[in-house]
């Protein structure tokens, strides 16, 4: 600014004086560019400020150490910092605030045990549905990009992801393999299609305690212990879950299905069978066989009894008999070819159906 001042000597004489006084800067800073944080587990934001007024050289300290105009590689935060000039002049920009985004985080698996017949099979694309990537580490240290894992042996498995914005995050977990054998088993089409009626059969224990899962795009017709019928709705990979729990122990076992196109053939009907309380009044024998063998009625059955005999997959009626049990007790049956070494004997009596599974000799 411009200033006036009036001097006065001893001897009374005046004088007058104007000074200018000039400022050499007028120094203000301010932040231009922040880059917010994608990730919880990574330090990677940025701060970037901007200088006004300052004759070079200028000094920019930051309150985390750094120096610069732009602060890189930051976790959350607050953050300040000052800047020098060389004539002395000094500004100060604070409060700068980086916010913590929230966590990447999955759960695959608790620690597990499996029956020693068994594999665990684990898609961790169904556990994070943000997943880009995966990568398994198997305890013998074998890597696996697949985000399905079939799990057979005891140890530590670990499993890290990565979502689409870069963010990781890891699972690990424990399998222990113990020494149960369930001798659960069942029977399925390895091939299907849209629309079309697929059936899985259960050919485990009777006394094992069983459950159907499917995994894919299905509508299921029909859920018991002896029979699943499922009718896919799209195209690919389909997968028919059996599992049990035996004491502390976890069995499964999984069937892949490939399903093609729906058909332009209207598709034979096949009936839906239902497990009932008659199944103890009947036996097939000899079980296996080559072909030939019976089928005897306990004396306490009474009534009329309608025997079925169906294909592996259940899609066609190779033999067919009715008969009344005050007459006849047993039936003889003799079916020359079979396919897949497996037939179903579908038996009802006064509306109640069992079915029976038996293996035939090539």
């Amino acid at each position: 600014g411009n200033y006036f001042g009036i001097i006065k000597d001893n001897a009374g004489c005046f004088g007058e004086v104007t000074v200018t006084l000039t400022a050499k800067e007028n120094v203000s800073a301010e932040l231009i560019s922040k880059k917010e944080l994608v990730c919880a587990d990574k330090c990677d934001a940025i701060l970037e400020l901007a200088v006004k007024g300052a004759n070079s050289p200028y000094t920019v300290q930051w309150s985390n150490g750094a120096t610069g105009l732009k602060n890189s590689q930051l976790c959350a935060g607050t953050y300040s910092a000052t800047i020098k000039t060389t004539n002395g002049c000094a500004v100060s920009v604070d409060n700068m605030k980086l916010d913590a985004p929230q966590a990447f985080k999955m759960e695959v698996s608790n620690d597990v045990d499996i029956c020693s017949e068994s594999t665990l099979e684990i898609n961790a694309a169904s556990k994070v549905a943000q997943g880009l990537s995966y990568v398994w580490t198997y305890p013998n240290g074998t890597k696996n990009t697949n985000p399905i894992a079939s799990i057979k042996t005891a140890g530590t498995y670990k499993i890290e992801v990565v979502n689409a914005s870069g963010c990781s995050a890891s699972d690990e977990f424990k399998v222990n393999v113990q020494n149960v054998i369930t001798g659960i088993n069942f029977t399925v089409a390895s091939q299907g299609q849209v629309g079309e009626s697929i059936y899985a059969v259960n050919l485990s224990p009777t006394s094992l305690a069983t459950t159907w899962n499917v995994i894919g795009s299905a509508d299921i017709l029909q859920n018991d212990k002896a029979i699943l019928m499922i009718k896919p709705t799209a195209e690919g990979t389909l997968k028919v879950e059996l599992t049990a729990t035996v004491g502390t122990c976890k069995a499964n076992l999984v069937k892949s299905i490939s399903i093609g196109k729906a058909s332009t053939v209207t598709p034979k009907s096949t009936p839906k069978v239902e497990l009932e309380s008659i199944d103890d009044l009947f036996l097939v024998y000899p079980n296996p066989n080559e072909g030939h063998f019976a089928i005897k009625a306990d004396p306490s059955m009474e009534g009329e009894v309608q025997i079925k005999i169906y294909n592996a997959s259940l899609s066609e009626v190779l033999y067919t008999e009715t008969f009344d049990t005050a007459t006849k007790s047993q039936i003889e049956v003799t079916i020359p070819e079979v396919l897949n070494n497996l037939l179903y004997v579908v038996i009802q009596s006064q509306n109640k159906k069992t079915v029976k599974r038996v293996l035939v000799r090539p």
